[in-house]
């Protein structure tokens, strides 16, 4: 059995850790059965696999590449597998640290909006950000944009997120998928 160890819910958001609800989401897509325990390491997520602990998120997406044969952009190009892992780069370098920041700079604010309207030209109509199924870049922007809608998220940085129609969207889509008993509507939390 699989056990994820994450923070649990708060702020809004079904998992308080970024990296925890990112590894959720790879653990769904995967297909592999899981347990969720909640702790309070500052060192989550961390997977345990038969008593064997496997922290970090990019580990556990190694891991289920190489142990259960998962490939998360599967259908995707080679230019479209490359520009998949530059959009997970940016979100998880650049926009996770704005949206985790309890303050954030005018040029801190600038460059995050600039890349919350990137992503919205790369999503456009689309269902996810390479077509009709999620990838592991979705698997990472999600949780991201997720929190910068939350209640938890700057005000300012929040406003300017909740102001891409297609980024509200998008999230409220893949809260629906990934976890369907979590009260989530970017209405109900904008008016938190």
């Amino acid at each position: 059995m699989i056990i994820l160890h994450g923070h649990g819910p708060g702020g809004g958001l079904p998992e308080t850790c970024l990296p925890a609800m990112k590894s959720e989401i790879l653990l769904q897509m995967a297909g592999v059965a899981y347990r969720k325990a909640e702790i309070g390491l500052a060192g989550a997520p961390v997977l345990e696999v038969c008593g064997q602990a496997l922290g970090g998120d990019a580990l556990v997406r190694a891991f289920l590449e190489r142990v259960h044969g998962v490939d998360f952009d599967e259908g995707l190009d080679a230019r479209a597998r490359a520009e998949a892992w530059m959009i997970e780069r940016m979100a998880e370098d650049h926009l996770r640290p704005a949206a985790e920041a309890g303050e954030i700079g005018r040029e801190a604010l600038v460059l995050a909006v600039r890349s919350l309207g990137a992503l919205a030209e790369v999503l456009e109509d689309s269902p996810y950000l390479f077509g009709r199924r999620p990838c592991a870049a979705d698997a990472a922007v999600f949780p991201v944009l997720a929190r910068l809608m939350s209640p938890a998220a700057n005000p300012a940085l929040r406003r300017r997120a909740e102001g891409f129609g297609p980024l509200v969207a998008y999230v409220d889509r893949l809260m629906a998928r990934f976890f369907p008993d979590f009260p989530w509507l970017v209405e109900t939390v904008a008016a938190a």
